[in-house]
């Protein structure tokens, strides 16, 4: 059951209660007039508000628009009510109002309830000093006490969800600003307004500056800026408002060094104190070229100048006509030379194509990502290089192109020259000679082949995330009737102790063995499921181990897999996560019977492998003060080239994920835990990883 169903649930029956007694209340109060017909009149009515509250959507009960609508709501109804009941002149409405002052000023629910009790027993005891718990209205005045502890509680309830929810909104939203600020591959330095003094920094920061997180948080915002009087400037620009999009400024590094950097920065508000945000960039390696390139370019308009002089002084008996036509052929030249070098040093493939469309030139970048050179396709049309299933949308491409139309960011997929497909982004143009007449097209092919990746292990953490959510659902649902199962086991053993025929029974021994392994592989589920952010704490890493094998027993079944575990119970505790170590070893279990079952991309394959099986081995041990566990496999292995990359991020030749993280994610745990991992193949064939973790 969802958090918002619980709640509106709860909220359901505190409120019939509260109807229920201002219900009585009104009847039974003091006045019996003409008022009586409008009691039965707001009775009717506002148990008829609760009657349609379970018809309002589930989805309003995470919003605080309906908690406010019921604060005010059932307050007036409250205040109508006792109104109605004749105690309109008494001390009701005070005691009413200081329990809903009680409720709004209170930290959370159960220190309401103490308050609210004892103010109850206080509230008592004057009523009965003052002889209102005796006479016709001992009942309807002994019911303020329960009325004071429903409204208190009702009210309370209301006000500490609506605290519980901004506090999970405010957590999500710190989560997500740190995750931002840390991955951020620029530098970003948060310093005080007022006193100049670091606040925070990035990673990427340190990295750029060379300080460590101590020294750089013990810095000013001067000290790493080489001109301290435009800094003055920069922050007052910021302060009136005036953001800085871009600023060209110099930085020092912790040595020293000086660097250009561009920076942007902007203002604003932390714990009542004005921070001032910046994000930095080295742009030493742009300001570099951009000085060879200036260079360049006088370099070559010197030497314009100088074969221009030439070319004018061995000429100089032509008419004027051949004089110009030849400095404009020149000025052609030395056009199309600067337009190859642009193009050779364009990072992404260029293809030149003629009007026939065959290729007339393309860069070195091409043949890097795609392997062909110029001289194998020169003056050919390259129709190989189009998979089958990919020609639809090519012709439809060609087509625009040769009616006059640009496009750019047209996602497809083309042949390398060793046969492989990889996508790519293209960028299409018509181009024209210089009378304006229609030449050919050039294309530009973006390899896109990690953004692919990266979209797709984005997808697969998604489907991870919904499948462990489901796991956990599923296992809720059977937790509580499978509880009930093994309380009736329990009954009858106890029913029947002594009776040998039933008790020893294998039966029901075979049974009650049954639902404890069911059991416990409920419990394992949603012990996975925890959260990653788990508090480390002293855990036994073989009955880690054992637990996380039993979350594979289907698995291995199916596949014809042995378990071998060598656990010897010397091992002392370590420190960890029990969850996010569970993780490691589903990871490198489901890794090793996808190997042996042959639906691994990442092992060599060195063996027809025609039958699925095989074993699986994992050891513990202690080695200078280290725990050391092995896992291993009769797998094919893996292969070489994919010893040094296998715990890369984004790094897999699997075609499907299985329910473990990536071995980048596993390799990040395990040195979470001051640990390290590796892996080598087995001379007798399989794959063995490594793990060392520091005992205590």
């Amino acid at each position: 059951m969802t958090m918002k169903i619980m709640t509106k649930r709860n909220i359901f029956f505190i409120r019939l209660l509260v109807i229920i007694i201002i219900s009585y209340l009104t009847i039974f109060g003091p006045i019996k007039d003409k008022r009586i017909i409008w009691s039965y009149i707001f009775i009717a009515f506002y148990f008829s508000t609760n009657l349609f509250l379970p018809y309002i959507p589930d989805r309003f009960f995470i919003s605080r628009k309906i908690f406010y609508v019921l604060v005010f709501f059932d307050s007036g109804m409250v205040s109508l009510g006792i109104y109605l009941s004749g105690h309109a002149g008494t001390d009701f409405y005070l005691v009413y109002f200081l329990i809903l002052g009680l409720a709004a000023m209170s930290v959370s629910l159960k220190y309401l309830m103490i308050n609210a009790t004892v103010f109850t027993f206080l509230y008592g005891w004057i009523l009965y000093q003052k002889n209102l718990l005796e006479g016709n209205l001992c009942v309807t005045n002994a019911l303020r006490l329960p009325f004071v502890i429903i409204i208190a509680f009702f009210f309370g309830y209301i006000v500490e969800t609506i605290v519980k929810d901004s506090d999970k909104s405010l957590k999500e939203s710190e989560e997500k600003y740190r995750q931002l600020f840390t991955t951020e591959s620029d530098a970003i330095v948060i310093f005080d307004e007022e006193t100049n003094l670091v606040k925070d920094i990035n990673d990427a920061a340190l990295n750029l500056y060379g300080y460590d997180r101590k020294e750089f948080l013990r810095l000013k915002a001067t000290d790493i800026l080489a001109d301290t009087g435009k800094a003055a400037h920069v922050k007052k620009e910021i302060i009136d408002g005036n953001t800085q999009n871009i600023q060209l400024q110099c930085h020092k590094k912790k040595g020293g060094n000086l660097f250009p950097a561009e920076v942007s920065s902007g203002a604003f508000v932390f714990q009542n104190r004005r921070m001032i945000s910046t994000i930095i960039r080295d742009i030493s390696k742009r300001v570099q070229t951009e000085e060879e390139l200036e260079k360049h370019r006088h370099h070559l308009e010197d030497l314009v100048k100088e074969r221009t002089s030439q070319l004018a002084s061995a000429n100089a008996k032509l008419n004027l006509e051949i004089v110009d036509r030849r400095v404009t052929e020149n000025a052609l030249r030395e056009s199309e030379e600067r337009y190859r070098t642009v193009l050779e040093a364009n990072p992404d493939p260029v293809v030149v194509y003629n009007m026939e469309g065959k290729v007339i030139y393309f860069n070195p970048a091409f043949t890097h990502v795609f392997g062909w050179t110029l001289k194998e396709l020169s003056d050919k049309k390259m129709d190989d290089f189009v998979p089958e299933e990919n020609w639809p949308e090519t012709d439809m491409m060609i087509n625009k192109v040769l009616a006059g139309e640009s496009f750019s960011g047209f996602e497809s997929c083309r042949y390398t020259k060793e046969g492989n497909i990889i996508p790519v982004s293209i960028s299409a143009s018509f181009y024209r000679d210089i009378n304006g007449k229609p030449v050919g097209s050039i294309m530009i092919f973006r390899d896109i082949t990690k953004a692919k990746l990266l979209q797709e292990q984005l997808m697969r953490s998604e489907r991870l995330a919904a499948t462990g959510q489901l796991a956990a659902s599923v296992a809720h649902e059977i937790n509580s009737p499978l509880q009930a199962i093994v309380l009736m086991l329990d009954m009858m053993e106890n029913k029947y102790k002594g009776d040998e025929k039933i008790l020893d029974n294998n039966d029901f021994n075979m049974l009650t063995g049954a639902f404890g392994n069911i059991r416990d592989t409920v419990q394992n589920l949603l012990d996975l499921n925890r959260p990653d952010k788990e508090e480390k704490q002293p855990a036994d890493i073989n009955e880690i181990i054992k637990k996380t094998f039993t979350l594979t027993r289907s698995h291995l079944k199916k596949n014809k897999v042995k378990v071998n575990m060598e656990l010897p119970s010397e091992i002392p505790n370590i420190t960890a996560s029990p969850q996010q170590l569970s993780q490691v070893f589903l990871n490198l279990i489901n890794n090793s019977i996808e190997a042996m079952s042959g639906e691994s991309g990442l092992r060599s394959g060195r063996e027809s492998r025609t039958s699925i099986g095989g074993e699986i081995s994992i050891k513990t041990d202690i080695e200078n003060e280290d725990i050391v566990i092995e896992v291993s496999d009769t797998g094919p292995g893996i292969l070489k080239e994919d010893l040094a990359h296998i715990f890369d991020p984004f790094y897999s030749g699997k075609k499907k994920m299985g329910m473990g993280v990536g071995l980048s994610i596993c390799n990040g745990i395990i040195k979470d835990h001051d640990g390290n991992i590796t892996v080598k193949n087995s001379p007798e064939g399989g794959a063995v990883f490594t793990i060392t973790l520091p005992v205590g």
